[in-house]
């Protein structure tokens, strides 16, 4: 049986982008040494660390098979993902709400939902309030926030609670749809 030193299998392994560690001594220290479910086998030999020619070689052949398959799986649920959020968002621009929206829009109840920044439904007007914009599910115009309330103590007498205590409700222009969250 050949042998390398720990030192050269690290190498061949960075080399093959097999590892992220960038220090012989973290490798070391991380014996024995795991890609996934494939392990490399190190026997101490003397006073150094070696591994076996022909299972670097096959640990080599394993990581990679393992490496790729893990990419191939990851690649998968990233196009899977991306095919959701198109189909939620034609359905968007048809004017259909769906439960599960992918996180484009979270549905408040029956009259409203909220739009998140940064969604693109192909209007900027949509895109300016800081957390996510109301929008009348009747008719898909933005609807007004309504800050009727009177502000919490602590907002009155010292600085803000940062809660937004002062809001009230919703209501859409267009259509006349409201929601009123919490009395006056």
């Amino acid at each position: 049986m050949t042998h390398v030193p720990l030192a050269t299998a690290f190498a061949e392994l960075r080399q093959d982008r097999l590892t992220t560690i960038d220090r012989y001594e973290y490798f070391r220290s991380k014996l024995p040494f795991k890609i996934g479910t494939v392990q490399l086998e190190v026997e101490k030999i003397g006073r150094k660390y070696m591994v076996d020619k022909q299972r670097l070689e096959l640990f080599r052949a394993q990581a990679t098979v393992e490496k790729a398959a893990t990419k191939l799986v990851e690649d998968a649920k990233n196009e899977a993902l991306k095919m959701r959020k198109d189909f939620v968002r034609e359905q968007y621009y048809k004017r259909i709400l769906l439960n599960n929206s992918a996180g484009l829009y979270r549905v408040e109840n029956a009259d409203f939902h909220v739009v998140p920044v940064g969604y693109d439904i192909g209007d900027p007007y949509y895109g300016s309030a800081a957390k996510g914009v109301w929008v009348c599910s009747h008719c898909f115009d933005r609807a007004r926030e309504l800050y009727d309330k009177d502000p919490c103590t602590r907002c009155e007498n010292w600085s803000g609670c940062r809660r937004n205590c002062t809001f009230s409700g919703v209501v859409c222009d267009a259509c006349g749809t409201s929601k009123i969250i919490c009395a006056v």
